[in-house]
């Protein structure tokens, strides 16, 4: 069971949403975390329409098995200085995976944002993981 002990995390600063792809990548250390929040802080005024997914990597830096968790979109209503978010999430993620931040639809208006989780650390014991190996 996870503990009280959220804090939040800038996966990614000043990045580009006028094309599609990969932007930005973060990964727990030694313990499990849950993504519990995902936001794009808008850097800019985005004059049409934008889809920015939080994927998964069973496997850090394989996109073998890669699942897409979550989709944020990006409304020309929208404005510079607006977080839009998606909360209330439960998504676990082991040491040796990772989460991927991927534009998915791109505009030529959304030259810049942040993208930011809300974390909490699980109380897994790293000797539950098959992917964490004690150096010797």
């Amino acid at each position: 069971m996870a503990y009280d002990n959220f804090y939040e995390v800038k996966v990614g600063g000043g990045l580009s949403g006028s094309t599609t792809g990969d932007k930005a990548n973060w990964a727990p250390g030694t313990y499990p975390h849950y993504v519990r929040s995902i936001g794009v802080v808008l850097n800019v005024d985005p004059t049409g329409s934008a889809v920015v997914a939080l994927d998964k990597e069973p496997t850090a830096g394989s996109a073998t098995g890669r699942t897409q968790l979550e989709v944020i979109n990006i409304a020309s209503t929208h404005a510079q200085g607006n977080v839009v978010y998606i909360d209330g999430l439960n998504h676990k993620i082991l040491p040796g995976e990772r989460v991927v931040v991927k534009v998915t639809t791109a505009h030529s208006s959304l030259t810049n944002f942040d993208f930011v989780m809300r974390v909490e650390p699980s109380t897994d014991s790293p000797v539950n993981n098959s992917k964490m190996i004690k150096s010797t």
